[in-house]
């Protein structure tokens, strides 16, 4: 998209293959995804596109590092290669280094897991590469509420003082 090939435009667009792989798939986005994708298009804050930024990233870089592995999906790695028109290296799938933390607020967290019963808590990380809109925060906190089960969502600060004021903490306090 970031130089006009990629003739998708609609979120519609989005929702089947497109035709520029080669090879067989039935990869495409969700609904959802496909409208996120679109909404990358638009400028925002800063005055360009995601996905301009992210091409203008890649363009200037001499390879691209992805944390996956030939073994899996050898003909994607391949695509990209032809894509970016420069190395793109697979860096295997690399676990979190573990390390003992005796920190007052791991242990909290920690007593509270251990806690719940086995299997039961939902896990919600997003990543440092996702950022949601107030809407969509906002959404998956309501279903995390509505859902009634024991959840740890680990949130960036910043996510914490928009939306957690508006009592979401106190009345999930026993779920989370």
């Amino acid at each position: 998209m970031i130089y006009g090939f990629d003739e998708r435009k609609r979120a519609e667009d989005f929702t089947i293959p497109p035709k520029w792989i080669k090879f067989e798939t039935k990869a495409a986005y969700r609904r959802y995804e496909a409208n996120w994708i679109v909404g990358a298009t638009r400028k925002n804050e800063s005055g360009v596109t995601d996905l301009y930024r992210t091409g203008k990233v890649i363009e200037g870089s001499e390879a691209v590092f992805i944390r996956h592995c030939n073994e899996f999906e050898p003909d994607w790695l391949k695509l990209l290669e032809e894509l970016y028109h420069k190395p793109v290296i697979p860096v295997g799938l690399m676990p979190p280094q573990v390390e003992e933390d005796h920190s007052e607020s791991w242990v909290s967290i920690k007593t509270w897991l251990d806690d719940q019963n086995k299997q039961s808590v939902v896990y919600v990380a997003l990543g440092s590469e996702v950022t949601l809109s107030q809407d969509q925060i906002n959404e998956l906190a309501l279903g995390l509420e509505l859902s009634d089960v024991p959840f740890f969502w680990a949130l960036r600060n910043i996510w914490v003082r928009r939306f957690l004021l508006g009592g979401f903490t106190r009345r999930v306090r026993r779920e989370s």
